[in-house]
C-alpha cells in the first residue's frame, strides 16, 4: 500500500501532503538544513544516527531527494523505521561516533547504496548515542 501511494504522488505531486508547519527547533532545523545540504550537492545517501527515531522521522518529513539510512540501536525503533518514507533502517551497535561512522560507510558501500566518489550527510548528535541531541550534520566523501 505504502509502495503504490508513494508511487501515485511521484506521477501525480499534487495529490501528496502539504508541506508541513516549520517548527521553531534545533531539531526541524537540523533535519530542513540536512535535506538542503544533501540536494544541493547531490548527495547520494543521508545517514542518520538516531537513538529514537526522531531524528530519520523528521528529515523523511521533508521528503528528500535521496534515501535516508537510519542506524539505531533500538530494535523497536528500527522495526517503527521500516515504516517511514524514503528510510532504510539498520542496527548500530553502541559504539564511538568516529568508529560508527567508518563501520556505516563500509557498510552502505558493501551494500551498495553509495560508490566511490559519491558525497554522504551524516547526522547525528554530539554526545552520540544520547536521545534528543541532534545537532549535527557532517559531509563525507565515499
Amino acid at each position: 500500500i505504502a509502495k503504490s501511494a508513494e508511487n501515485h504522488i511521484k506521477q501525480f505531486p499534487g495529490d501528496g501532503p502539504t508541506n508541513l508547519q516549520i517548527e521553531n527547533s534545533i531539531y526541524h532545523a537540523v533535519a530542513q538544513s540536512t535535506v538542503n545540504l544533501a540536494e544541493t550537492i547531490n548527495a547520494s545517501l543521508i545517514i542518520a544516527f538516531t537513538a529514537s527515531g526522531n531524528t530519520a522521522l523528521r528529515i523523511a518529513r521533508e521528503r528528500p531527494q535521496m534515501p535516508i539510512y537510519a542506524l539505531s540501536p533500538s530494535t523497536s525503533v528500527n522495526r517503527k523505521l521500516k515504516l517511514v518514507w524514503g528510510t532504510v533502517s539498520s542496527f548500530q551497535e553502541e559504539t564511538e561516533y568516529n568508529q560508527a561512522i567508518v563501520k556505516t560507510i563500509d557498510k552502505v558501500f558493501k551494500e551498495k547504496f553509495v560508490k566511490k566518489g559519491d558525497n554522504v550527510i551524516i547526522v547525528s548528535g554530539l554526545p552520540f548515542g544520547l536521545i534528543g541531541s541532534t545537532n549535527t550534520i557532517r559531509v563525507a566523501k565515499i
